[in-house]
């Protein structure tokens, strides 16, 4: 699973509690005016936006709406009740890439936890995930929401933590309870994670493998330095620990053996891995 979290550093969440098609961003453009006029500022600002609703029908929701920032060095979350597009200022949307939080809305403080639930576009997207976000929703019921689609349907259930783009893939009801404590208190749940949005995918699996290498569990714990290429699907990733030392990951990138890469596959496909290169005395 490592090295597969989806490249976003900026988001935006969107209450929308009808149901989804297998598009649910196009569909929804169609059903609710925010989410159409949207839209087109999203892309020019290469802000994602995912679809969510509450594990649990509350019936006394009014729309939310959230504006995160998974930032290198930075992360936030900022809350709005907005009925229409204009109420958020496209300064705010420009703001996002340079990691400055929105003028309008508040600030959140407390993690979300986003669980794709998202069946139209996999089914085991929704076997897998609504299970655990309604498990997930009992001890964290303003924390948990259920979403559209993530990516990496085959590592279902999948888990994002937010503000940090944490994915975390093939998560069972007991493990996102702990997921989410470990999380809470700083820590990365090594067993499940897959990496980080911030970064791009070799980075991804350098981190994670440093990490386990290295018994590093601290979210900070790793302060991504550089990435060299060295040619042949060959690159050499340095972060720096918490006491200030470099370390050193040189990964290989190959294509893995065919296999469905997602649930709903018709065919056969050969998704990059990323291989740990042990040096040679």
């Amino acid at each position: 699973m490592l090295g597969t979290a989806s490249r976003v550093r900026n988001w935006i969440l969107i209450q929308h509690d009808e149901p989804w098609g297998r598009d649910a961003i196009m569909q929804a453009a169609l059903e609710n005016p925010l989410v159409r006029h949207l839209q087109p500022r999203l892309r020019r600002h290469r802000i994602r936006p995912l679809l969510i609703r509450r594990p649990i029908a509350t019936g006394t929701d009014s729309e939310r709406l959230f504006l995160v920032h998974s930032g290198v060095n930075e992360q936030w979350i900022q809350e709005m009740h907005v009925q229409a597009a204009e109420e958020i200022p496209d300064d705010d949307l420009t703001g996002m890439a340079a990691g400055r939080p929105p003028s309008t809305g508040t600030p959140r403080s407390d993690p979300l936890y986003l669980v794709c639930t998202h069946s139209e576009h996999d089914a085991c997207c929704g076997t897998y995930g609504r299970g655990i976000a309604s498990h997930l929703s009992g001890p964290r019921p303003e924390q948990t929401w259920e979403t559209s689609h993530v990516g990496g349907d085959r590592f279902a259930a999948n888990l994002v933590c937010m503000p940090h783009g944490a994915y975390f893939g093939r998560v069972t009801e007991r493990a996102s309870v702990r997921i989410a404590t470990s999380y809470e208190s700083g820590r990365i749940d090594l067993e499940h994670y897959r990496g980080r949005s911030t970064f791009d995918p070799v980075v991804q699996a350098a981190d994670v493998f440093l990490r386990q290498r290295e018994h590093l569990e601290g979210i900070d714990d790793l302060a991504f330095e550089t990435r060299l290429e060295r040619g042949g699907g060959q690159a050499r990733v340095v972060f720096r620990d918490p006491s200030g030392a470099l370390l050193e990951a040189d990964i290989t990138v190959r294509r893995a053996s065919s296999r469905r890469i997602t649930c709903s596959a018709s065919r056969p496909g050969t998704p990059r891995e990323y291989l740990l290169e042990v040096p040679v005395d």
